[in-house]
Parts: C-alpha cells; sequence; structure tokens
C-alpha cells in the first residue's frame, strides 16, 4: 500500500493522475469548472500555470492524491466481495436450465427440465426433442455469471470492442456452469478488449468493477495480484482488496457507533475485524473511498 499510495511516485497514483491529465486535455468536460481550478492554481503557486497541461496535471494531483500520502491502517467488511485468483477463487454461477428427452417403458418420450421434472410427453422422440431443443433456445441463463457476461458485454458493445472473448466465456460457461472470476479478469484486461476500454477512457479496472456490482458483488480481492499488475513491486504474499461501499471500511483506531453503522465515516468503527493481515492487505482507493477519506477529521 505504501509503494502505490504512500506518494504521488506509487505506480497506482500516477498512473491515474496521468490518465486523467490525458483525458482533459482531449475533452475538458471532466474538469467542470476551469475558471475555478486556474484561480485555485495561482492562489497556491502565485502566478498562472505556465500552460494548459500543467494546470491540469496540477489539478489531478490535487484530486487524486491531495498532496499527501493515502495510506493508512483500515478494516475492511466486504460481505459479498468476488475472490480472484487462488485456492478460494470465486466461480460466478451460470445457471442455464437445459431440458433433455427420456424414453419411458411405455415407448412415450419425456422432456425434463434440469431437476429433472416432467414437463411434457410425446409420442415420437423427433417430437420430444424439437421441443426440447425450443425450449432450451428460449431459455435465458440466470445467476451472477449470466449477468456479469452481459454487462461485460454491454460495455464492449458501447466502447465499439469485439465481444469474441465474452461470447467464448458463455460457451466455457455452459460447460462448467460458471466462469471463474480469473477468465473473466483475462477476457477484459488482455487482447483487444482492453485497448477498445482504454480507447473509450474507461480503464479494464474500472470496466470489471461495474460488471461485479452489476452481478450483487461488494468488492474485489485479488489473491495474485503481483501476478495482475507485473512491475508495481507488489509482494508475493500481498492481497489487493477494492471496494465501492465507503460504508463498509473503517479506520483503525475508530471507535465503534451503532448508530453509524451504514455510515461512510471512517472514524465510526464496525467491530468485524479484518478478513486478512493488514500488512498483507492493499485496499484500493476508489473514488468513493477517496472521499470518504477526505470528509471529516481523520487526523
Amino acid at each position: 500500500a505504501d509503494m502505490n499510495y504512500g506518494s504521488e511516485a506509487g505506480p497506482d497514483l500516477s498512473n491515474r493522475i496521468e490518465r486523467y491529465t490525458d483525458d482533459v486535455v482531449s475533452d475538458p468536460s471532466p474538469m467542470k469548472d476551469h475558471d475555478a481550478v486556474r484561480e485555485a492554481y495561482i492562489a497556491e503557486h502565485g502566478a498562472p500555470p505556465e500552460s494548459y497541461i500543467d494546470m491540469v496535471r496540477w489539478h489531478a494531483r490535487r484530486e487524486i492524491a491531495g498532496g499527501e500520502p493515502h495510506t493508512r491502517e483500515l478494516k475492511a467488511r466486504p460481505s459479498n466481495p468476488v475472490r480472484v485468483g487462488g485456492k478460494d477463487e470465486t466461480t460466478l454461477a451460470y445457471d442455464y436450465r437445459s431440458h433433455s428427452v427420456d424414453e419411458a417403458d411405455d415407448g412415450v418420450f419425456i422432456v425434463r427440465d434440469r431437476d429433472g421434472d416432467e414437463v411434457e410427453r410425446f409420442d415420437t422422440e423427433h417430437e420430444a426433442y424439437d421441443f426440447a431443443d425450443e425450449l432450451n433456445f428460449s431459455q435465458e441463463p440466470d445467476g451472477p455469471g449470466a449477468v456479469a457476461l452481459e454487462k461485460a458485454r454491454r460495455l464492449l458493445n458501447d466502447a465499439g470492442a469485439p465481444t469474441d472473448a465474452i461470447d467464448d466465456l458463455s460457451m466455457t460457461a455452459l460447460d462448467y456452469e460458471g466462469i471463474p472470476a480469473s477468465a473473466l479478469e483475462k477476457a477484459l484486461r488482455e487482447g483487444d478488449a482492453s485497448a477498445y476500454l482504454l480507447d473509450d477512457a474507461m480503464s479494464p479496472g474500472a470496466a470489471l468493477q461495474n460488471i461485479y456490482k452489476a452481478a450483487g458483488y461488494d468488492g474485489i480481492i485479488l489473491n495474485n495480484p503481483s501476478e495482475a499488475f507485473p512491475g508495481m513491486g507488489i509482494g508475493s504474499n500481498t492481497r489487493h482488496m477494492t471496494m465501492w461501499e465507503p460504508q463498509k471500511i473503517r479506520d483503525k483506531n475508530a471507535k465503534f457507533d451503532p448508530a453509524k453503522r451504514d455510515s461512510a465515516d471512517l472514524l465510526s468503527a464496525n467491530p468485524r475485524p479484518l478478513m486478512f493481515p493488514l500488512p498483507k492487505e492493499d485496499i484500493e482507493l476508489t473514488p468513493e473511498l477517496i472521499k470518504a477519506l477526505r470528509s471529516g477529521d481523520l487526523t
């Protein structure tokens, strides 16, 4: 955590600052009040910025890094995180209720659902299989895996990206009745999908957060961050946690206030302990968490 967020030189913060700067230079709309930003720059530096890019980068540093180290010991209490990699990896259930055909003792052909319950009887095998195929074709899969794939497909379509990787995952899900989280991560972080998402001003990580949110998860525990983010100096025994609900994160030294159990105030603790030891847990600073860190007196 110190390496990533202890200073603006941390790989994560520096990448976010540069990405925000590039985005605003290309499309100024994310920085809504340019005059106010310029006045704030002059107030701090005593002179106007030498260039527009200098002003945008200064604004990005202030908004993303805040000019101070962003590391602190926190308690996290995700109730339904998706786990990526490792022995406890999450498989996003993909429930496709296919139908089968059995021949009864009396020569009648029975169409059954996935639970084995009888749906319909036919005199001929051909009629039974036609009916089963028709039901299978009209069935929509459900479960977190189905929701995740549909959300991923929409995001890629919006970015003008090919959906081949997601279509392949759909076939895998049919065979194994689920999708390993690492397979979904690979589909969006590697290959064409990643490039299209970045061109559309959305990082693969942000896309995955949106996908997991839609599927009902409240955080991500990455068991293999050193493999997912090579070159960032992350220890091999580190877990990386991303959370987007500040009310489930508390300062280590917070005093528990039952009235603020669901508050985003980091100093009003929930007594539930961390899932993993703090030295091995890297909690990602999502925009929601950064906002919570800045609210109130956190000294």
